[in-house]
């Protein structure tokens, strides 16, 4: 399958591209693309920036698992109670 090129655009506002026609070959499905960032001024804004992002992802896979820590807890008093009730 042949479909046109992409473009990306880092928050500094240096542009790469792929070639303007991409072939994709292989099985149907999901294809990953990459895009080197062009050696142009501007790299410590964008490395910056990706570090802000990779520490927001962080946090927020913190708080889903003190989520799921905190929903673990609440169940084991009632299951304990349940257990205790028959028995066991």
């Amino acid at each position: 399958m042949r479909v046109k090129g992409y473009e990306a655009v880092w928050v500094s506002g240096v542009r790469g591209h792929t070639e303007e026609i991409v072939t994709m070959c292989g099985s149907p499905g999901a294809y990953n693309i990459t895009i080197r960032r062009p050696d142009e001024p501007g790299l410590e804004t964008d490395l910056q920036y990706a570090s802000q992002v990779a520490a927001q992802r962080a946090q927020e896979r913190a708080q889903i698992m003190q989520g799921m820590q905190n929903t673990i807890q609440g169940l084991q008093g009632p299951l304990y109670q349940l257990g205790t009730a028959l028995g066991k």
